[in-house]
């Protein structure tokens, strides 16, 4: 696989995404996190390899960029096609992070493919999506740290806190 900049994607997205409100971005995923499992997968939605951490990941972005934005987010096909982009990118990230960091030559020792493959998406998973050493009670602290700012918002559009 082609070596990509990272960095330089993350800009690319956050690029993309600063069209939108800060406030409406947040929401937009709040609902989205908070009402995944009642929806299908479709458009963006099934490009995300985890919805949850996918969407943190763009609030972060979205919310580190100092653009206001002037755009409401809201679900159109107009929307899903930016967002289809934004997961498009993600999925090079993951990708290549996949292909750099876990060749071939690690697994030669196991035979099975498919032990490779858990192995493999294990691996990734605990180190890449979650960190080192990353508890349930750091996962809430993260949480509540992006989303308190937007509160009364969230509760005002969502009926939730």
């Amino acid at each position: 696989m082609k070596h990509i900049d990272v960095k330089q994607k993350s800009l690319e997205i956050q690029k993309i995404i600063s069209r939108y409100k800060k406030e409406s971005f947040v929401c937009f995923f709040a609902d989205f996190i908070r009402h995944h499992p009642e929806r299908g997968n479709i458009g963006f939605s099934e490009k995300f390899k985890s919805k949850l951490k996918d969407s943190l990941y763009l609030i972060m972005l979205r919310l580190s960029n100092s653009i206001e934005g002037n755009e409401e987010l809201y679900y159109s096909k107009e929307n899903d096609l930016v967002l289809q982009r934004v997961a498009d990118i993600l999925l090079e990230i993951v990708s290549f992070y996949l292909s750099e960091n876990y060749s071939e030559d690690i697994f030669k020792d196991i035979s099975d493919k498919r032990q490779q493959l858990l192995v493999h998406e294990m691996a990734f998973k605990n180190y890449f999506q979650n960190g080192i050493l990353n508890y349930s009670e750091q996962e809430i602290n993260k949480i509540i740290r992006l989303f308190k700012p937007y509160q009364d918002k969230i509760q005002e559009r969502l009926k939730i806190d």
